[in-house]
């Protein structure tokens, strides 16, 4: 989802920072994006606004965000170096996500990778794999004596040390394909329990 165009200077975002233990918004004027880092100018600007985390333009349902790493306040601007891409804010998952590490495989039309499943939730996955760049394809994991295959559409890859990491969400499931859903997260869910 890094296609983000870069802001226009005057433009009017939302930065997100955390003070006291909860999440604060502000609205603030864009000065200029370098590509990297967005120099803002937030009305009454104080140090006390808290740590930046994210900058958000649009809004709830078809916003656009992306995390803040480090913020440098002078008197009249807050630098925001960024890292990560632009997110859709529908791309993100809501339920609760549970670590795992079950061998799976992405299957498209065109290729089968192997691949391992990071964590899974009701809404979507994280899974580790050499290579991948297809927007749409089936997860197909082997649960004790279930197979299990789900389709979905990748929101995110990721690379890091020589592997890719595809964040998706679940597309479209059947029912028996939402029934073995609930079972894997339950299952990965006692897992981490245990741990």
């Amino acid at each position: 989802m890094d296609s983000h165009q870069s802001l226009k200077s005057g433009a009017v975002v939302s930065i997100v920072c955390e003070r006291d233990g909860a999440q604060v918004s502000y609205d603030a004027k864009v000065i200029r994006d370098l590509g990297g880092t967005i120099e803002v100018a937030i009305e009454g600007f104080s140090e006390h606004l808290g740590r930046p985390l994210a900058v958000v333009v649009g809004d709830s349902t078809t916003g656009e965000f992306v995390s803040v790493q480090e913020s440098t306040a002078s008197r009249h601007a807050l630098s925001l170096e960024t890292w990560g891409p632009w997110q859709r804010r529908s791309d993100r998952r809501t339920s609760a996500r549970f670590a795992t590490s079950y061998p799976c495989e992405l299957r498209s039309r065109e290729r089968v990778d192997p691949g391992r499943c990071l964590d899974v939730s009701l809404d979507g996955v994280s899974v580790e794999t050499a290579a991948w760049d297809e927007p749409e394809f089936t997860l197909a994991m082997q649960i004790g004596e279930t197979g299990v295959e789900l389709p979905c559409v990748a929101v995110r890859v990721a690379g890091s040390g020589g592997m890719t990491v595809v964040h998706a969400l679940f597309d479209d499931l059947s029912l028996e394909a939402g029934l073995a859903l609930v079972g894997l997260v339950e299952a990965s869910r006692q897992q981490s329990n245990a741990a």
